[in-house]
């Protein structure tokens, strides 16, 4: 009796089990796959620091849907990192990399723009600015900038 009570639940439990295989396999892959247009504005993005950006490196490039408008446009959010020892000219330098970036990912389908900046120099391993962009009509417009207090004594 116990043998064919066992029979009778495996079928079951071979059911629940693969469910929760898919599941968890959906799960775990939700988002990881960059769509053809996120995949081009990180490729704009690494196109324009490479070109047009001395001392840039990237650390990290996000690219989501923006879920609140619901028109299929993305906010970028970029890491980046600025090598250039000569601290005078730092701040002003990722201002105009920032804006740069922005203005680029205006030719793209992207609503908000926000641009972390690593200042190995002054700081290391830490943002010591941010630069937040949105749209507004054709133009991505600066909404906001941020320096920690260690780079404001700069």
């Amino acid at each position: 009796m116990y043998r064919g009570d066992i029979k009778k639940l495996a079928l079951p439990f071979m059911i629940v089990l693969l469910f929760l295989t898919v599941a968890f396999t959906s799960i775990i892959n939700f988002g990881m796959k960059d769509s053809a247009a996120s995949q081009e504005i990180k490729q704009g993005v690494n196109q324009v620091i490479e070109e047009d950006m001395v001392k840039t490196s990237v650390g990290h490039i996000e690219v989501m849907e923006d879920e609140s408008l619901k028109d299929g446009s993305y906010i970028v959010t970029s890491h980046l990192k600025y090598e250039n020892p000569n601290i005078d000219e730092t701040k002003q330098m990722i201002e105009i990399y920032s804006d740069q970036l922005a203005n680029e990912l205006a030719n793209y389908n992207v609503n908000k723009v926000t641009v972390f900046w690593e200042v190995p120099h002054i700081q290391k391993d830490d943002n010591l600015a941010r630069f937040h962009f949105q749209r507004n009509g054709e133009k991505i417009q600066m909404k906001e900038r941020w320096f920690a207090l260690s780079f404001k004594d700069t």
